[in-house]
């Protein structure tokens, strides 16, 4: 989404960054969660809920969110550099407090997938403004955490492992459409 850089690489304040991400976020969530709704009601074929789970577009939001991150890491450096403390204790505490948060809303919503007749999935960017939090509060952290989390083998398992994931979806299909009629998938 190379406009949707440029698009919010123009904005040159905090808040008129963080405005058109957070509606972008709250309509795709909007969109899913409406379509979750309509697959429960069993509206949606097998087919049909494969393209809504991986739907570039109800991702977007999670790419404005990395922008969003990068771009405040970028314009805010000489204010963080500036207060020592935020990368010598705030932001490692800011990153454990957002994991937290996501564990627990991992935890709680598969429990109750309706919530006020809302159907709510955390499997899709549900949780990717904490997860822009956490990346920051990583980012500028300084602490024996972040030391710990940049250790060579973590960064390339970290590497490796989003690369399996990244092509999950696209191998399963070619399996599938190649090699799935002669063995009847």
């Amino acid at each position: 989404f190379p406009w949707l850089l440029a698009w919010l690489s123009a904005r040159r304040s905090v808040a008129a960054l963080l405005l058109p991400v957070i509606v972008l976020w709250v309509t795709t969530q909007a969109t899913y969660m409406f379509f979750l709704g309509v697959e429960a009601a069993g509206g949606l074929s097998s087919t049909g809920a494969i393209l809504l789970r991986f739907n570039p577009v109800l991702y977007l939001s999670s790419f404005a969110w990395g922008i969003a991150a990068a771009l405040l890491l970028r314009h805010r450096a000489a204010w963080i550099e500036a207060h020592p403390w935020v990368a010598n204790h705030g932001a490692g505490l800011l990153a454990v407090a957002s994991v937290i948060v996501i564990a627990g809303g991992l935890y709680a919503v598969p429990s109750s997938p309706s919530l006020m007749a809302l159907h709510v999935g955390t499997d899709h960017c549900l949780f990717a403004p904490l997860f822009a939090i956490a990346i920051v509060a990583l980012a500028v952290d300084r602490s024996s955490l972040a030391r710990m989390l940049s250790w060579a083998p973590l960064v390339a398992l970290g590497e490796a492992s989003y690369a399996v994931y990244i092509l999950q979806a696209p191998a399963w299909t070619a399996f599938q459409w190649l090699v799935g009629p002669r063995l009847a998938l």
